[in-house]
């Protein structure tokens, strides 16, 4: 009687100590609009109010998830103040993208964002980003929010960033 208690009461310990048990709502609508992002950047369906509306998506889960990574009302503040000038101009909006470059550093040890290597075309970017913007709802879920947001800033800035021709 006694082994069995303590195997329930270890597996109950065990299910409150994961991450996942202590994900907010946060956490919950950051990784819905990651998924939408991903719906509106990668449908069928491409436009630019596609790629606007997958910008502002993955901007949205950036700001949800920012208070579980750890991050301050100052940088949420400038996540959304990018989020609000895409949203009333252009994608390309030189403030937004040194916002989006500020916060990054802040969350990369101080390094700045680069397009990953091997990236040489526009569909080897799209891949890349893709590929960055699918891990952002698992690492959400498994309590690994910081992870989640470096993710999908690095996703936001890559879709930003022109691609140099050599």
């Amino acid at each position: 009687m006694n082994s069995r208690f303590f195997l329930v009461f270890s597996a109950a310990l065990a299910a409150v100590w994961s991450p996942a048990f202590y994900a907010s709502a946060d956490v919950a609508v950051a990784a819905k609009h990651a998924e939408s992002a991903l719906a509106q950047l990668f449908g069928a369906q491409r436009s630019d109010a596609q790629t606007r509306a997958g910008m502002l998506s993955i901007l949205d889960a950036v700001a949800a998830a920012a208070t579980d990574a750890g991050l301050t009302d100052e940088w949420k503040a400038m996540i959304m103040g990018a989020r609000r000038r895409i949203s009333e101009g252009s994608l390309v909006d030189g403030e937004s993208q040194l916002a989006l470059h500020q916060c990054y550093r802040q969350i990369n040890e101080g390094k700045p964002f680069r397009m990953p290597e091997g990236i040489r075309s526009v569909d080897d970017a799209a891949a890349s980003a893709r590929k960055l913007l699918e891990s952002g709802p698992p690492l959400l879920r498994s309590g690994k929010s910081l992870e989640a947001v470096r993710a999908l800033l690095e996703t936001a800035l890559m879709i930003l960033t022109p691609i140099e021709r050599g």
